[in-house]
């Protein structure tokens, strides 16, 4: 007698799978994009949210640029965001404030300032204080983009010199 010893997999496990395989492929393609100077011509996607997620639990280096480029995207309506409903539905503001909190505080395993009191021992941007300012920086930035949600619209791109947000030129 023989038995059958293929095994299926659940198909919400496969989906999981999946899932993860797309996110782990998303990240490295991230990454590539930004050690080539390409990020700002990449089109954000719904699964950018979750990979900046995972970056900042990690206190990874590379979330601050992913950061920027899409509270960029969000604010200009690029990609998945240019979409009103996948704006609205986003946590990107929530994550940003969220992460400013969190990335204040140097982390535990700081061994602190060095002998000539340099605090850069922590795996961020410490000199001096400046991961606070980046927390802050963070934490204001998902305010501002919380309020843009709230107003319902993507900042027009302007061509005119004044206040506002301006495109930024890329070699796109």
């Amino acid at each position: 007698m023989t038995h059958n010893t293929h095994h299926q997999t659940d198909p919400d496990q496969q989906a999981g799978m999946s899932d993860a395989h797309r996110e782990q492929q998303r990240l490295e393609q991230l990454h590539a994009l930004l050690r080539n100077g390409d990020l700002a011509c990449a089109e954000p996607e719904l699964l950018d949210e979750r990979i900046l997620d995972g970056l900042g639990l990690t206190r990874d280096p590379d979330f601050s640029h992913i950061e920027v480029w899409l509270a960029h995207a969000y604010l200009w309506g690029r990609g998945c965001y240019a979409d009103p409903a996948v704006r609205q539905a986003s946590t990107l503001p929530s994550t940003l404030i969220s992460f400013g909190d969190y990335h204040y505080e140097c982390p535990t395993n700081c061994e602190g300032p060095d002998m000539d009191g340099n605090c850069d021992r922590c795996q961020q941007l410490c000199g001096g204080g400046s991961h606070q300012l980046m927390a802050r920086f963070t934490s204001a930035l998902g305010w501002l983009l919380s309020a843009a949600r709230q107003g319902g619209a993507a900042a027009p791109p302007s061509t005119t010199a004044g206040p506002g947000p301006k495109p930024v030129p890329t070699r796109c």
